[in-house]
């Protein structure tokens, strides 16, 4: 074997953390930049004002479904953690019952 990988639960749920943490980051983003724009359109009236709104307010749906995709793994982390624990737990257990004769 080339190399191993040691991934503990400890890690996973570290990683769901701060994939979660970045994500609520990143929608925060987004909004401070919704605010901002719709901000300007008493001091940006134009054609081109319109149409960068009207592009923004079209990318909504995609932050949306990308914020849903992220939570997901962020989920899906956790999750593997929690069973990996339960599976260990369950193999630990049925080891002490093993009798050799």
């Amino acid at each position: 074997m080339a190399g191993s990988l040691t991934i503990t639960t400890d890690e996973l749920r570290t990683a769901s953390k701060n994939v979660t943490d970045l994500n609520g980051q990143l929608s925060e983003r987004l909004e401070d930049i919704r605010r901002k724009l719709n901000s300007l359109k008493n001091t940006w009236e134009s054609e081109g004002a319109d149409e960068v709104m009207q592009q923004f307010n079209n990318l909504n749906p995609k932050f949306d479904q990308y914020k849903r995709i992220v939570d997901s793994y962020a989920d899906f982390l956790m999750k593997t953690a929690e069973q990996y624990e339960v599976t260990e737990s369950t193999v630990k257990k049925n080891a002490g019952t093993l009798e050799f004769k």
